[in-house]
């Protein structure tokens, strides 16, 4: 818009300037200003100086005589020179105020600053839309399918939920532990030349190996949390069970009059798993521990089991102390 501006005040003052010089032409004596002018002649028989003596004639230097005018001519400082021309009425001068703008100038105006309105609101919308789909995309979590290691051994979790946190618990007879240990290795709970077992391995070996304890089982506990949609969720409540049963195993004391060892098995699967409504009922627990002994390898993407006291045996009053979620079973010796 400026250069606009400027290109207009240079062809107005060229088109002023270019207009032919006319000089107006003063109702003077056709004698150049300045010199005398001749003396006209009398007429004959008009001479009334004759009666008087003549004046002797004296040498006058013509350059001496003041100059005459005309006094009709305009003043000589005004057109003695060729070059000064009165200042034209046709023309306006740059420094005679501020232009006035037109009316499509006014209008090529405020559409540029329409125009760069509608451009600064866009490019704040932009911006706004960027920084939501930023923050939602960090707080988005993992997919279900990745690679976890939580626990023992890799394993992969399937795609879909709900995702089903659980935690069976049973005490049985410090005398068998040992049993137990070696079953849960022959059934690929421990893994095999040297790799480590899937979590869907660790749940069935643990679970059919206290299956086949069954008369011994003197406790029972389990809770869940059920109904996770979020894959980054059930993670993070398989890492927190997991975390909360090591720590009460390696706090755990161990006596000689020890006569009770827990097996704990945390599990996180895909799908909704089987639970009790009671935790005094051999046959609700033993259906739990079924149902963990058949499970997949595509259902289980956490599994951890976790035995307490680390060696030996705990007493009741240490297991009730430690476990206080825990029942006795009804129909177990001793009960």
């Amino acid at each position: 818009m400026t250069r606009a501006l400027f290109v207009l005040l240079l062809l107005a003052a060229s088109t002023g300037f270019a207009r032919p010089k006319v000089r107006p032409k003063p109702d003077v004596s056709p004698v150049r200003q300045g010199a005398s002018q001749p003396t006209p002649l009398p007429a004959p028989g008009d001479d009334k100086t004759g009666d008087l003596d003549p004046l002797p004639k004296q040498n006058v230097d013509p350059d001496d005589q003041p100059p005459t005018a005309d006094d009709d001519a305009p003043p000589s400082s005004l057109f003695d020179d060729d070059d000064k021309t009165p200042p034209s009425s046709g023309t306006t001068s740059s420094t005679t105020g501020k232009k006035h703008k037109t009316k499509e100038e006014e209008n090529q105006e405020a559409a540029l600053g329409f125009g760069i309105m509608c451009c600064c609101f866009l490019f704040f919308v932009g911006l706004i839309v960027l920084i939501v789909w930023l923050v939602r995309r960090s707080g988005k979590p993992a997919q279900p399918g990745a690679r976890v290691n939580t626990g023992a051994g890799v394993g992969v979790g399937g795609t879909a939920g709900p995702f089903h946190l659980s935690v069976a618990a049973i005490a049985l007879d410090a005398r068998l532990r040992g049993t137990v240990d070696a079953r849960v290795y022959a059934l690929g709970g421990a893994g095999a030349a040297g790799s480590p077992p899937t979590r869907a391995a660790v749940a069935r070996a643990i679970s059919q190996a206290l299956l086949e304890q069954k008369e011994n089982w003197r406790w029972f506990g389990y809770g869940e949390k059920p109904l996770m949609y979020a894959f980054g969720e059930a993670d993070l409540s398989f890492r927190a069970a997991t975390d909360d049963f090591k720590a009460r195993a390696n706090t755990a004391v161990s006596s000689p009059e020890g006569e009770l060892v827990v097996y704990t098995l945390v599990a996180c699967a895909n799908r909704l798993l089987k639970g009790v409504t009671r935790l005094d009922s051999p046959a609700e627990a033993q259906e739990v521990f079924l149902e963990r002994s058949r499970v997949q390898d595509h259902e289980v993407f956490g599994g951890e089991v976790i035995a307490s006291p680390l060696q030996g045996g705990l007493s009741e009053a240490e297991l009730t102390q430690r476990y206080p979620e825990m029942n006795r079973l009804v129909s177990s010796v001793g009960g």
